[in-house]
């Protein structure tokens, strides 16, 4: 039987809406998520880019 995933709709306004975190002390992913790479990525799906 075929596995099914979920598709998430989540409009722009709320994409643009969305609030980052601040930054930990340690850079890039070493915490976690890139804070910068996942900023640009909600702007990106923001903008109606897939």
């Amino acid at each position: 039987m075929p596995t099914v995933s979920p598709v998430i709709e989540v409009s722009d306004a709320d994409l643009r809406a969305t609030r980052v975190p601040e930054p930990w002390p340690v850079g890039g992913w070493q915490a976690g998520t890139d804070v910068t790479e996942l900023r640009r990525l909600v702007t990106h799906w923001a903008s109606g880019s897939d």
